[in-house]
């Protein structure tokens, strides 16, 4: 090997398959492929998820990084591909394009496009994949050290929990992934964890973690992949420096996004490795396993007294359902005692009467699972006016106006949704849902930089939104003046003689009630809109009246009253 870590066999054409996951970013892709292009792998499979229908341009994005690859690709070389049009996530996704590179392929590297490898990491992984392809014990060889470097007198050393931030393994390992964990109760019952580890803190960490992944929710794939290789005590393999850096970390990373508590693994340190020095035996390195379940996974003993925490808040919370139940009641009979009251003993004697009716061969009937709905006996059906109001009072505009296509801003779900009965709409939201209607397209857009041209929309809302905007209320940050860079853009976009639905709390008097909402008077509106002309104004008061033409003094005698704006553009 030489000072840049190139082998003889790397200079010409390296013959252990690569799998390469790529999807919407292009600058860490590029990196990544270079390093993979000096290598020139014989065999190179490609695969890439498909756009999200919620990112407007992402599709653009999706398409340039596959299309660059395939015009890079400059040596002799077998290319597969597996690029999906629709949009898996990042757990199906890339689960299951390892499984199709297994199906083809008895080993081989995995790298994803923000996994940044030297040039020895295919060297490397390619002498201990055939050193040890009959070792059934072993399950995974990854190229990356979270304690970035290591002193042992050897080139690896053998641990317990894998690392997929550049990896390689066999089809006779993989064989014993599954993208779903079906069997957990098993594997706590014959008590498998504890071949894994010793600690009580390290078997608590992991089996939460499973538990989340058996009920689904989380979205990833490689914690399957971990349980598989503890559920079978596969063992994995670490270099005793580090091969790989991830180069993903930041804000338009689908998992990678920065925080303080794993920015320190932002651009590690990575290390070339010369001729490889092979441990005497397979033995797992104990003391680096705790001090990676410290460093890579935040697993001390704060995690254990969280943990008994944890377990006597379930314990009060099993107290509370048992008890909870006559604490209601005896509160319905304070409330209304003159209506009938029920008491405890009627609750029971009622259960007790009716269980065994209602038990029949459709339903079981358990005191377990009372759900007492004891206040519900109300002469009039209550509602929470604001968010019942706004969007009828939109509504009806909309149904007269009748825009070819109406843009909506961050509007409530409920109010999107049924507009799209009768109009085409696209739904754009900092934290845009995943709707499956007919006329509804959901797209991602921050309000204060919105993707839209000019001058360019007919028919827009956005409704009890603004008020929010820079109070870091839903993920975004903080910004004092971030209501008004939202109304400049509300007016920048809208097309002269453009209707624009505008709903904010409206009182009195200004005032913010951190870190929910800004409260509005009507005045400051109609100033912070000079671009617009008032067409109507409705009202909201704080006794739940609806005022559809509002008298705007009527406003000021409000705490936090609903008003509905609708602008046109002069």
């Amino acid at each position: 090997m030489d000072n840049n870590g190139e082998t003889s066999e790397v200079k010409s054409g390296f013959n252990i398959p690569v799998l390469f996951l790529t999807f919407n970013r292009l600058d860490t892709t590029k990196q990544v492929f270079e390093v993979i292009r000096k290598a020139s792998p014989r065999k190179l499979y490609l695969a890439s998820d498909g756009h999200r229908e919620t990112r407007d341009d992402e599709k653009e994005k999706v398409q340039a990084v596959r299309e660059y690859i395939l015009k890079s690709i400059d040596w002799n070389c077998e290319v597969k591909t597996l690029f999906r049009e629709v949009n898996l996530g990042c757990g199906k996704a890339v689960s299951s394009a390892i499984n199709w590179f297994f199906e083809n392929e008895e080993m081989g590297i995995i790298l994803e496009d923000d996994c940044l490898p030297s040039l020895s990491f295919f060297p490397y992984c390619k002498e201990l994949l055939e050193k040890y392809k009959d070792n059934e014990s072993v399950y995974h060889i990854t190229g990356y050290n979270p304690l970035t470097e290591t002193k042992t007198e050897f080139s690896y050393y053998f641990a317990r929990v894998q690392h997929c931030w550049g990896w390689a393994s066999w089809r006779r390992a993989w064989e014993k992934y599954s993208f779903y964990i079906t069997d957990l109760d098993q594997f706590v019952k014959e008590r498998k964890i504890n071949k894994i580890f010793t600690r009580t803190i390290d078997k608590d960490y992991w089996i939460d973690i499973f538990r989340k992944m058996e009920q689904n929710k989380i979205d990833t794939w490689d914690y399957q992949w971990t349980y598989a290789i503890f559920n079978n005590n596969g063992i994995c393999i670490n270099p005793a420096k580090n091969l790989v850096t991830n180069i993903g970390f930041g804000a338009d990373a689908t998992n990678t996004v920065v925080v303080d508590s794993i920015s320190t693994f932002t651009n590690q340190q990575r290390y070339e490795i010369g001729m490889i020095k092979h441990p005497k035996e397979i033995k797992i390195n104990n003391y680096l396993l705790k001090r990676i379940s410290k460093v890579a996974f935040g697993i001390n003993w704060g995690q254990l007294i969280k943990k008994i925490k944890r377990e006597i808040r379930i314990g009060i919370r099993k107290t509370i359902k048992n008890v909870l139940p006559f604490f209601i009641v005896e509160s319905y009979n304070r409330k209304y005692k003159s209506h009938h009251p029920v008491t405890m003993n009627d609750l029971i004697q009622s259960f007790q009467e009716k269980s065994e009716l209602l038990a029949d061969n459709r339903f079981s009937c358990k005191y377990e699972d009372l759900f007492p709905c004891l206040n519900e006996k109300s002469t009039n059906t209550p509602f929470e006016p604001h968010y019942l109001y706004h969007p009828a009072w939109a509504a009806r505009i909309l149904a007269k106006t009748k825009p070819k296509q109406h843009i909506d801003i961050g509007s409530s779900l409920q109010f999107v949704a049924y507009i799209s009965a009768f109009i085409t709409i696209k739904a754009y939201d900092y934290r845009p849902a995943e709707i499956n209607l007919s006329n509804l397209k959901t797209r991602f857009a921050d309000i204060i930089k919105l993707p839209f041209t000019d001058n360019s929309i007919e028919s827009l809302s956005s409704m009890h939104v603004v008020e929010h905007i820079g109070l870091e209320r839903y993920g975004d940050p903080f910004d004092p003046k971030g209501d008004l860079k939202a109304i400049n853009e509300l007016q920048r976009v809208l097309k002269p003689g453009g209707n624009l639905f505008f709903v904010v709390p409206v009182g009195g008097d200004m005032r913010i009630e951190y870190n929910a909402h800004r409260i509005y008077t009507y005045e400051s509106i109609i100033a912070y809109f000079s671009s617009c002309k008032l067409t109507s104004y409705a009202l909201v008061t704080d006794s739940k009246q609806y005022l559809e033409n509002a008298d705007s003094k009527i406003t000021a005698m409000q705490k936090y009253g609903c008003g509905c704006f609708w602008f046109t553009k002069r």
